[in-house]
């Protein structure tokens, strides 16, 4: 799911704890790689220029962003939130300790239990697995010379 479609079934005060929480992610090993920075770009064109402006102050002096218990009860959209927000995990193309247990405090905030995230993060690792096998098999596969039968 992307940013957008997330954005636009949430109300104000849950857009506001979806933007912290993307800003808690992509900060998570303290620091905003590059393949995470359009996450950032996409959400600061979607979201009020106040809220982008204390964000953006939060990373600059690298203040503790607390997150609040966000009682959701649409548990297909917190399914998906959880989904998003690792998948800017997997972006730099690993998974670190401090974004692990980033996303489990994330995770815990919308009533999803370590187990849960544990599973979810289990399916990003075996994806990344599998995308750098991809890209592999490719850099091979484009250096052969063809045989036609």
């Amino acid at each position: 799911m992307r940013i957008e479609e997330i954005l636009e079934k949430l109300d104000d005060s849950q857009t506001q704890w979806f933007a912290w929480s993307v800003a808690l992610a992509i900060t998570a090993d303290q620091k905003v790689s590059k393949e995470e920075k359009p996450h950032l770009q996409k959400l600061f064109g979607l979201i009020d220029r106040e809220l982008a402006g204390a964000i953006v102050d939060a990373i600059k002096k690298k203040r503790k962003i607390e997150l609040e218990i966000f009682k959701i009860k649409d548990r297909i959209l917190a399914t998906q939130i959880l989904f998003f927000l690792v998948s800017i995990f997997g972006d730099d193309g690993m998974v670190s300790g401090s974004e692990v247990e980033t996303i489990r405090y994330i995770g815990s905030k919308i009533g999803f239990t370590k187990e849960d995230i544990d599973s979810v993060l289990g399916w990003t690792q075996k994806n990344l697995k599998l995308s750098k096998e991809r890209k592999m098999l490719i850099g091979l596969l484009t250096n052969t010379n063809p045989t036609y039968h």
